[in-house]
C-alpha cells in the first residue's frame, strides 16, 4: 500500500523530531559532564601546555570518554590543539601580569616596612 504525500511528510518530521531528540539528549550528557569535570579539565590541559614533553596518563577506567570534547584525536586528555588550551594561551598575559604584580607587592612588604607614625 502506498501512502499519502501527507503521510511520507509525517513519518519525515517524527523521524527528524527522534534525530533532534537524540542530538539534543548527547548534547546535554556532554555539558553535564564539561560541568562536572571543568575544573579537572582545566587543570589537565594547564598541566598539558606547561608540561608538553611530561608522558600522557592513561585514562583510569572510571573516567567517561569524551573524544570530540575531552580530548584530541589521538585520545590523548586535551592536548596542544585543544580549545582548554588555546584559552589558556590566551589568559596567560594576563595571569603572567597579574603574578608579577602580586610578586611585587610582596617583595616590596618584605622589604620595605611602612613606618608608623
Amino acid at each position: 500500500m502506498q501512502k499519502t504525500p501527507l503521510e511520507q511528510l509525517r513519518e519525515k518530521k517524527q523521524s527528524i523530531k527522534r534525530e533532534t531528540d537524540a542530538q539534543a539528549h548527547k548534547i546535554n550528557n556532554d555539558l553535564s559532564y564539561l560541568h562536572e569535570n571543568a575544573g579537572r579539565l582545566i587543570i589537565a590541559s594547564a598541566a598539558s601546555a606547561l608540561l608538553p614533553g611530561k608522558a600522557k596518563r592513561s585514562p583510569s577506567s572510571q573516567q567517561v570518554s569524551m573524544p570530540n570534547i575531552a580530548t584530541d584525536g589521538d585520545g590523548n586528555a586535551l592536548g596542544g590543539s585543544g580549545l582548554f588550551s588555546i584559552a589558556f594561551k590566551m589568559a596567560q598575559p594576563f595571569l603572567l601580569t597579574w603574578g608579577i604584580k602580586g610578586a611585587k607587592k610582596l617583595i616590596g612588604s618584605l622589604f620595605f616596612k611602612k613606618k608608623n607614625r
